[in-house]
């Protein structure tokens, strides 16, 4: 649809429908003006008669479709709670859980507290649910041992016999 009006946080749009519809500005570019074509979803009808429309809405099906059709991705997991066995977190906007012995290479090396909030690249170990109950298990630890076996590989490749390397012993 085209924007149409920016009334406070709401920006009004015209689809090409009987009824304009309405979208939280927050869902779109910071920079939107009146005659911005923009691309959205009608999730319902609100009292007023206005469509209901979500932009964030598409984004988050898209992530979950590049989750679900490539296993073993590398994502960026936030950390946002501790729970029983482990971590909750987003990827985006999908629901993710990242066991506690999965955390980092060593578990519990830290406080549990001291991970949240924090964004950490994550190997996807399994995607799962569909409709609102989407998630995904996600293993930093995993991560940080195929960087470890790479960088290890790498090296190898590099030095030869009768090199001097300096070392911490």
């Amino acid at each position: 649809g085209v924007v149409a009006q920016i009334q406070g946080n709401e920006v009004i749009v015209n689809a090409g429908f009987k009824t304009e519809g309405v979208v939280d500005k927050s869902e779109l570019a910071e920079d939107i003006k009146v005659g911005d074509e923009v691309e959205l979803i009608v999730v319902g009808f609100d009292n007023g008669g206005y469509m209901r429309l979500s932009r964030r809405m598409i984004d988050e099906r898209s992530e979950w479709d590049a989750l679900k059709d490539s296993p073993d991705k590398v994502v960026k997991v936030k950390i946002e709670s501790h729970v029983e066995k482990g971590y909750r977190g987003k990827i985006g906007g999908v629901d993710a859980f990242v066991p506690e012995n999965h955390i980092d290479l060593k578990s519990r090396m830290q406080a549990p507290e001291s991970y949240i909030g924090k964004v950490l690249p994550a190997k996807v170990l399994k995607v799962g649910g569909g409709g609102k109950r989407r998630s995904a298990l996600v293993s930093p630890k995993e991560y940080l041992i195929e960087q470890s076996n790479k960088d290890r590989s790498e090296f190898l490749e590099k030095i030869k016999v009768g090199d001097e390397l300096n070392g911490t012993v």
